[in-house]
């Protein structure tokens, strides 16, 4: 099988999957606390690994998702650190089209403070437009 015919059909399961989940929507608003804008990142062709620092003054966030704009894109894994020094690793496995989001990613542990977030992904055609991916999180 090709590779882009391979991007397709992952594509198309994960469109099937999360319209049944619902978890390719943009959180909801009210319900408690706004989402904060963490940080942007653009994705190039080859596997990407980028950080985002939590620079917000106060980085205790209960829920994090990834949002996705412009060229669908493929994500591996991230991992979350904390002040105290522990770290959450979470997979991510999946291919995320130009419009959808993460699932909105609870973080346990009301004490530990975001630093930052490492995480992997790629983008899925070559010559599309440059994919986004934006963090979010939420106290």
């Amino acid at each position: 099988m090709h590779t882009w015919t391979r991007s397709l059909v992952v594509l198309a399961l994960f469109a099937l999957t999360t319209i049944s989940s619902g978890c390719a929507s943009a959180p909801q608003a009210g319900g408690g606390s706004a989402w904060d804008r963490l940080g942007t990142r653009e994705v190039n062709w080859r596997v990407d690994r980028d950080v985002i620092a939590v620079t917000a003054k106060d980085g205790r966030f209960s829920k994090l998702q990834f949002r996705v704009s412009r060229a669908p894109i493929e994500m591996y894994n991230c991992t979350v650190f904390f002040r105290n020094g522990t770290k959450e690793k979470i997979t991510l496995r999946g291919a995320f089209p130009a419009g959808s989001s993460s699932r909105v990613i609870d973080l346990p542990g009301g004490d530990r403070i975001v630093t930052r977030v490492e995480f992997t992904y790629r983008k899925l055609r070559r010559g599309a437009a440059t994919p986004k991916v934006v963090l979010y999180g939420r106290h």
